[in-house]
């Protein structure tokens, strides 16, 4: 059972050996990319949320006490 463990270790570090340029590369590039593109992109954010409301709550006997008066028109901006 030992002996069979040090052949699998060997053969997966042969194998990842065999491979280092393929391991290596990602490892170099992505934080390089990573930096770039922190470097370049725009550091202020603006977002907008829209909001449904639905009148459907005030006519539910369940939801009455949920239920919200909209008023939409004096709350929006022009």
């Amino acid at each position: 059972m030992h002996s069979f463990l040090i052949r699998n270790a060997a053969a997966l570090l042969w194998s990842a050996w065999r491979r280092r340029y393929l391991i290596a590369i990602p490892i170099v590039i992505m934080p390089l990319l990573g930096l770039g593109i922190g470097i370049f992109s725009p550091k202020k954010y603006t977002s907008y949320t829209t909001v449904l409301i639905q009148e459907a709550a005030k006519m539910n006997p369940f939801l009455e006490d949920l239920a919200v008066a909209t008023n939409l028109k004096s709350r929006m901006e022009v």
